[in-house]
Order: C-alpha cells, then structure tokens, then sequence
C-alpha cells in the first residue's frame, strides 16, 4: 500500500490508467472500423446477389433453347442414321441386282427346239 500512497506509485499508477485507456478508446475505434467495413461488405454482398439474380433470369431462357438444340440434334442424329441405313440397303440390293444380271448373262443361252 504504501508503493500506491507514495509519488512515485502514483504516477505509475497514472500511467497504467492512460495506457488502459487509450488502448480502450484504440479497441473502440478499431471496432467501428470493423462494423463499417462490414457494413460496405453486406452493401457489396447485397448487389452481388442481385447480379446474380439477374444473370440466371438470362441464363433460364438459354438453358431452355439449348435443351430444345439438344433435342433437335438427336431426332437429326436418328434421322441420318435411319438414311445410312437405307442406303446401304439400297446398295446391297442394287449390288445383288448386279450380281444376279452378271450371272444371267454368264448364263449359256439354250434354245427351245420349238420353232
């Protein structure tokens, strides 16, 4: 007790209590800056999202049409496979036409002895 009572305590004492305070009132400032730095933060965050909002109403209608393509581009798909298809039936059959013309022409040619 008697450190705190003499002028030397005192002034130490003082000193502690200024430093404590001015470190409370530098903590208060720093939390302000805190709150307004997360005020500008939810402002930010705020118009981001409606960006957002924005871009996936462009967004919706394009994934609709290119879903729609996709569709177009199967039926297009079954549609030249089918013609593949057909083409090479018709070739196989215009080749075994072939075929059977060169075989009736390879054929000897026998006479009916009727007159």
């Amino acid at each position: 007790m008697s450190d705190l009572c003499d002028s030397t305590g005192a002034g130490k004492l003082k000193f502690v209590l200024n430093y404590k305070i001015k470190s409370y009132n530098h903590l208060q400032l720093i939390v302000c800056l805190i709150c307004a730095t997360a005020q500008e933060l939810e402002k930010f965050k705020f118009v981001l999202d409606y960006k957002i909002k924005e871009l996936k109403k462009q967004i919706e209608p394009r994934e609709a049409e290119i879903i729609e393509m996709k569709d177009q581009i199967k039926e297009v798909r079954v549609c030249t496979c089918v013609r593949v298809h057909v083409w090479e039936c018709v070739l196989c059959v215009s080749a075994s036409v072939c075929r059977v013309h060169a075989c009736v022409h390879a054929l000897p040619i026998v006479y009916n002895g009727s007159r």
